[in-house]
Parts: structure tokens; sequence; C-alpha cells
């Protein structure tokens, strides 16, 4: 499949503090210095799922935290993506295991050129398989790898620490290049929550610049008192009725009753998923395609920029809100609105 070539550009997400100082003439000892603090955010408009273009500075009104905001900055698009392809290993173990290896795949080729990607896998330990690289090749072989050893059982890895860790993989920010930061993982998002990890990962993948998608991996328990899930070897095409008897090979042929029932997630990584903008992606779309609308999302947002509060002395995190104008609203009034949820004060 070829590879894209970008026409946009744009501004990566971040904040940035700008000095203005005036010098007294000779002979004068009076100084004037003050920090203004520009916010950079991107924010996704969509209706009835689709990209909303054409909007202009007036469309967009800025809340912070009670001050509305004039927009000193908007532009449309990003100059490339740097993402993480975040693998839950133990997510992969599952019946849905061939269409996880698929999205990965489609996550390579959907990759325009100039676009960066890492591959990091998380279970039992995490591990970075394809450092951040602007080679498909690589990552291919990288995906590949990753096929060649899901036939080992890992445990379901605990995607906040797996987070933190992608988060410290993306190279040093560089406000010219106009890059967006993303984390793309795949998980069964079954893990225990854990609300103070949670904000702490939250205020880092924010103060970093990243949003974060989730894709969620259906999983499925068997239903007790029969065999522990683990052990028949259910071929991923089979899709047993409860309470009905089905051929399962295991060695020898063996009739079980089938008591394959969906575990519900636990919505545990939502909250740090909106909070940096993003979008969590469920079953009842093929993952592939999720993950292409994932990387489709990124790339069609606009960048905002506005004048933020002054440094308080130490960092201070302040929400903001982002909604359209009435007029715009009235155009679109169905559109959804997705931004980062806030902003840290500069020291």
């Amino acid at each position: 499949m070829s590879r894209h070539v970008r026409l946009s550009s744009g501004f990566l997400l971040g904040i940035l503090t700008l000095q203005v100082c005036v010098h007294p003439a000779h002979g004068q000892e009076a100084r004037f210095e003050t920090e203004v603090n520009l916010v950079l955010s991107h924010v996704e408009v969509r209706d009835a799922g689709s990209f909303v273009g054409g909007l202009a500075k007036d469309n967009f009104v800025v809340d912070d935290e009670g001050v509305e905001r004039t927009l000193t900055l908007l532009r449309h698009g990003v100059a490339g993506l740097d993402v993480v392809l975040l693998l839950d290993e133990g997510a992969a173990r599952t019946p849905m295991g061939h269409s996880v290896m698929e999205a990965l795949e489609a996550a390579v080729e959907s990759l325009w050129d100039g676009d960066r990607a890492a591959l990091v896998t998380f279970g039992s330990r995490t591990v970075v398989v394809v450092p951040f690289t602007d080679d498909p090749r690589a990552l291919r072989l990288g995906v590949r790898a990753v096929k060649r050893r899901s036939h080992r059982k890992v445990p379901t890895g605990k995607p906040f620490d797996a987070l933190r860790f992608a988060a410290r993989q993306f190279p040093a920010i560089d406000p010219s290049l106009g890059r967006r930061r993303a984390i793309l993982i795949l998980t069964a998002n079954d893990h225990k929550p854990d609300p103070k990890q949670e904000k702490r990962v939250s205020a880092e993948l924010l103060a970093a610049g990243i949003t974060v998608h989730a894709i969620l991996v259906e999983r499925f328990d068997f239903r007790r008192g029969y065999h522990s899930w683990g052990v028949l070897a259910l071929p991923v095409e089979m899709h047993p009725v409860p309470g009905g008897p089905e051929k399962v090979r295991v060695g020898h042929e063996k009739t079980v009753p089938s008591g394959w029932v969906p575990r519900p997630d636990r919505e545990a990584i939502d909250p740090t998923v909106a909070a940096t903008g993003g979008d969590v992606i469920r079953e009842g779309v093929p993952m592939g395609e999720a993950i292409e609308t994932a990387l489709t999302r990124l790339r069609s947002s606009y960048l905002i920029g506005f004048h933020g509060a002054s440094a308080s002395g130490k960092p201070e995190f302040r929400r903001i809100r982002v909604t359209l104008s009435p007029g715009a609203e009235q155009r679109h009034p169905g559109a959804i609105v997705r931004h980062r949820d806030g902003y840290y004060t500069p020291k």
C-alpha cells in the first residue's frame, strides 16, 4: 500500500512563554518585565462523525476558569504525527487476537510520509519493540516480531504504567516542527482503576502535550462452573451460543458446554483519555478501521492559541472549555468539540 503525502501544516500542542522586556535609556533605573503565557491546544470539531471545516476564530469560545479568552491563533491541520503504538499483550492473547495484529498492521500502513512512530508492548513487562522511526519497514518488522511471540501466555498489563513509560519515549519538543504527539493504546481496559494514579498520569500527559486514543479489545470469560477459559483452545472464528454444546479441539475432540461471555471493561483509562482530548473506541467497529479513524482525527483538527494566565510562582492547572459560538452552533447543532482538559501555568 502506498503511503500518503501530507499537504497540511500546523503547530505542536503545548504552551509557550513569551517574555517582553523594556530596557531603560542610559542613566535610568526603571525596568519593566512581564510574561505572556501563550496556550496552544488542538481542537477537534465533528458533526455526525465528519470533520467540520471552514471555522474562523470568532466561531470558537474559550472559557478559562470563568474567564473568556480571545483567540490569537487558529490553524487547521498538523505538520506531522509522533505516535506510540501501545499494545497490551495480555489483551492480544484472546479470541480477538488476530484483529489486534491486523489493527497494528493497519496503523503502520496508515502513516504518512514524515510521520514517526514507535511500537511498545506491555504485559509482564514493558518493552520498546521499535523506537521512534519514520521507516515503515522497521515498523512492519516490529509487528511481525510481536506476532511471532503471540503464542506465549502473558498477563494483562497495567495501562497507566505503560502510558507513563510510552510518554517518556517521545523526542524532545520542538515547537518549530509543528508536530502532534499521540499514543494509540490497544487494551482490554479491565485493569482495576486507581484514581490517584489516573490523576498523576493525566497530569504528565497534559504537561507533555500528548493525546491518547484507546481502542478496546473485547475479552471473554468462561461461565463459572466449567473449565477455565484459558484451558480451551477456542478458535477465533467460533462464537458459541451460551448454554449449547460445542465441540472444541483440545488435543483430542471433546464436547463441552459453551459458556463464553464478554467481560465488561472497567472504564479505567476513560478519564485519562478524555482529559487529553482523545476518544475511546469500543466494540462494534473493526479494530483496523478504528485505528485508521483515530489517526484521521489526530490530523483533522484545529490548532487554537490564546493568552492564558501568567506565572504565579508555581505551576497551576487551569481547566478550559472550548465551545462553538452561537452562530456556529446553529449551523452545526450536532457538533461535538474535543480538546484537552486544560493547561499548566509556567513557573
